[in-house]
């Protein structure tokens, strides 16, 4: 039988009361998430890997990233659509845009997912063994990927309606993609499920009470842009870049991971409230 509902307690009981959000604090959330990537050397190294890799496909597919650009590759999804849309509808038209899309979903799962399970390893076991998260990221994989066009699908549509209304302020539907979609990916690499599964339990978790997930969201949104938009180089730059312009974007991107990592201990401090029963959990090792 299902645990009875704890009563609210007072303070939420009164009109006009702030809810009390389930979430760990926002320094609490944000120093594990940071500390679960930068502690964990096989996390680290994932995370630069990933930049270089997500570089790699990028120029392969006719775009050579500018120093603000490189900065923000590591984006926590669906963020990182700004980048990657432009780089997909330019690759040609029809096939080729598709052709496109899957390739860069692809490259997205993979990085990203080795990468959540990776920290989760070393949230929930104090350490990140690579064996382990490989083991289990072909299972991760195909929700993943599923997750991520989705979403590309759906940040399309939605820059698209938002560009005819908003005109130059479009970008802000970021921040409600973000507030909604932020915790599906994690969802789906870390407990696995259908696909209606993962977005109804990401969905639920962005809607917990409280503002702790906004002011993560718009901390970020905040930070997205201002890497976006401010670099200490040129807008010009070659693809190769230089040794300066990769430190920039390395300790931009390792920024990216912790906010990932606030997002994946956010998820696993909350998955069991998100539904009467518990996550169909996968293993962590």
């Amino acid at each position: 039988p299902e645990a009875e509902a704890a009563p609210p307690s007072r303070a939420a009981s009164r009109p006009g009361a702030k809810a009390l959000s389930p979430f760990p604090p926002f320094r609490t959330s944000l120093a594990r998430g940071l500390w679960s990537v930068a502690a964990a050397p096989p996390t680290l190294a994932w995370t630069f890997v990933s930049l270089l890799v997500t570089w790699a496909v990028f120029v392969s597919l006719g775009e050579a990233p500018t120093p603000s650009l490189l900065a923000v590759l590591l984006s926590v999804s669906p963020a990182h659509l700004l980048a990657d849309l432009p780089v997909a509808f330019g690759a040609g038209g029809g096939v080729a845009i598709l052709v496109a899309l899957a390739v860069l979903g692809l490259v997205r799962a993979v990085t990203f997912g080795l990468l959540i399970l990776l920290i989760q390893g070393w949230l929930e076991n104090g350490r990140a063994e690579l064996r382990p998260a490989l083991r289990r990221l072909p299972a991760a994989l195909s929700g993943l990927f599923t997750v991520l066009l989705v979403e590309a699908a759906a940040m399309y549509a939605l820059l698209s309606v938002a560009g005819g209304f908003l005109g130059p302020l479009a970008p802000l539907t970021v921040v409600a993609a973000l507030y909604f979609l932020a915790f599906v990916p994690v969802v789906a690499a870390v407990d696995g499920g259908s696909l209606q599964q993962s977005f109804r339990r990401g969905f639920r978790a962005a809607r917990l009470p409280g503002t702790s997930h906004l002011t993560l969201v718009m901390a970020y949104f905040l930070l997205f842009f201002y890497a976006a938009s401010v670099s200490p180089f040129g807008i010009v730059t070659s693809a190769t870049p230089g040794p300066l312009e990769w430190a920039f974007a390395l300790v931009v991107s390792l920024v990216h991971a912790g906010v990932l990592g606030s997002l994946v201990f956010r998820w696993l401090a909350v998955r069991d409230q998100v539904s009467g029963e518990p996550a169909p959990r996968r293993g962590s090792s």
